[in-house]
């Protein structure tokens, strides 16, 4: 990998958040996706399959 990839790896396009969560969102529906203070945050679905925890099926 030559330096200049490294240095830029997104071809001189800065990147969007907004673009990144839209995404996301396509991918991923029911996954609620926030940007917080600069931040990405995208998390599971409560109904997923490991939205139970290993000790949730004990009695």
């Amino acid at each position: 990998m030559s330096a200049a990839s490294v240095e830029q790896p997104f071809d001189d396009e800065p990147f969007s958040l907004t673009a990144i969560a839209d995404e996301i969102m396509e991918r991923h529906p029911g996954y609620p996706v926030e940007i917080i203070g600069g931040h990405l945050l995208a998390t599971p679905s409560p109904d997923a399959p490991h939205a139970e925890g290993p000790a949730s099926g004990r009695t």
